[in-house]
């Protein structure tokens, strides 16, 4: 892979002066492995810079933000040394470097714009390691496992090969069948925590309980129960007073369910689909000092109805919902409902897809607010392979209340996709031999 990031612009908002490009940063990637999804070898090379735009920068226009430039190379392994054993440990290393803008460069960074394609090792190099390992047995349908993660604080890329730095983490799942594996059940605990190094002043330590049911008829229904608990115990220490430590508990748990039921005809080539689903989220706060605690839930709840006409080639849909939250002294709740409908014509080859969406906001202070969304899509395939989309959309926001006009927006957006199929191999019969 190979490809541009992103394009960074800075502006002093102080004045209305011209906006410069301060750099882009330029990325490429390569992956080289070789086994299976069980058993297998990976080695990942990132690469990524930031390039000053020359034309700007022989003018002296350029951005005040530092330039970086990253690597980052890693290894996956899979082995699965017994039938029912998985082992899965992965490492990385990445190397990171940030420059001093134009105007501040002196001696050899006159002419270094980090844009070269070999990494610049010199001793402002930053070094940082994350590892990652896991571990799963298969006990007569009951898988056992275990996972660590450590990523260091100094581990820094500028793509998206880790989300996250500065954080260890131990986990420990569970998971078993019954009833033909048709009921499944699956359940884990997971410990998480910053601050490697010891030198931040705020730590936090979170504790993360989760479970799943689901069950699996066959062939009409599908439901599954989630539950998931996640606190953060943080601490505050304030190095000035030396003393002074401050603690703060905050809990988020959640509750959800989802039911699908679907009937089919395979003679008339129909299929009907309902889906029902329920949420419950709160998530309170301890407070401290001045601060008092505070608590807030939130429930959410959907039904809709979907049917889907092979023959016809017509699939028509609807949804409604409806929510409310509480907390803070405040109460919102949101009720809503949207429909689409996709036909096919030229036998399927020509689709035109409506759409149309409306939800109703209202607030305890009286203020309700109508949101409407409607689009239209068509797709035409040409040829075998080639697919050409057009898609009209239309947003709108007013304030039921007042009597300024609503706020719109409409947005035209054109797509072309490209599909690559295997040749279709004509089967022929070898001749009998004599």
């Amino acid at each position: 892979m190979y490809g541009r990031l992103r394009k960074e612009i800075y502006q002093d908002t102080t004045n209305s002066a011209q906006v410069e490009p301060a750099f882009e940063r330029w990325a490429m990637a390569a992956k080289i492995g070789a086994g299976t999804e069980a058993s297998h070898v990976d080695l990942i090379v990132f690469r990524a810079n930031d390039r000053f735009d020359p034309v700007a920068l022989a003018n002296g226009r350029y951005g005040t933000q530092q330039p970086e430039e990253n690597a980052v190379v890693g290894v996956d392994i899979a082995v699965s040394p017994m039938k029912r054993l998985q082992i899965h440990a992965a490492a990385s290393v990445s190397l990171n470097n940030v420059g001093p803008v134009p105007e501040e460069r002196i001696g050899s960074d006159v002419s270094n714009n980090y844009d070269s394609f070999l990494f610049n090792m010199d001793s402002r190099t930053r070094r940082g390691t994350a590892l990652k390992g896991g571990i799963s047995y298969n006990l007569k349908g009951v898988i056992l496992g275990a996972k660590y993660d450590r990523i260091d604080p100094l581990f820094r890329t500028l793509g998206n090969y880790y989300f996250l730095r500065d954080v260890e983490n131990y986990r420990g799942t569970v998971a078993f069948g019954m009833i033909k594996q048709r009921l499944r059940f699956q359940a884990e605990l997971g410990r998480q925590h910053n601050d490697l190094e010891h030198i931040q002043n705020a730590r936090t330590v979170r504790t993360i309980m989760s479970g799943n049911l689901s069950y699996n008829s066959g062939k009409v229904y599908t439901g599954t129960l989630n539950y998931s608990d996640f606190q953060a115990d943080m601490t505050s220490l304030f190095q000035a007073a030396q003393t002074d430590e401050v603690k703060v508990k905050q809990v988020s748990q959640s509750i959800s369910m989802n039911n699908s039921f679907r009937f089919r005809n395979t003679d008339k080539g129909s299929t009907r689909t309902m889906d029902m689903s329920v949420s419950w989220q709160a998530f309170s706060n301890d407070g401290y000092g001045a601060q008092e605690a505070s608590r807030t839930t939130s429930w959410t709840a959907t039904c809709g109805y979907r049917q889907q006409l092979k023959q016809r080639h017509l699939t028509v849909g609807v949804t409604g919902m409806g929510s409310r939250f509480d907390g803070a002294g405040n109460r919102r709740t949101k009720y809503g409902a949207s429909m689409n409908a996709r036909k096919g014509l030229d036998a399927d080859r020509l689709g035109l897809s409506p759409r149309l969406s409306c939800y109703l906001n209202s607030a305890e202070g009286g203020s309700n607010t109508l949101s409407v969304v409607a689009s239209l899509g068509v797709d035409r395939k040409i040829g075998q392979a080639h697919t050409l989309g057009l898609l009209l959309n239309y947003n709108s926001r007013q304030e039921l209340s007042a009597s300024d006009p609503s706020l719109y927006q409409v947005r035209g957006q054109i797509t072309y996709s490209l599909t690559f199929k295997p040749p279709v191999k004509s089967r022929t019969e070898k001749p009998s031999s004599p």
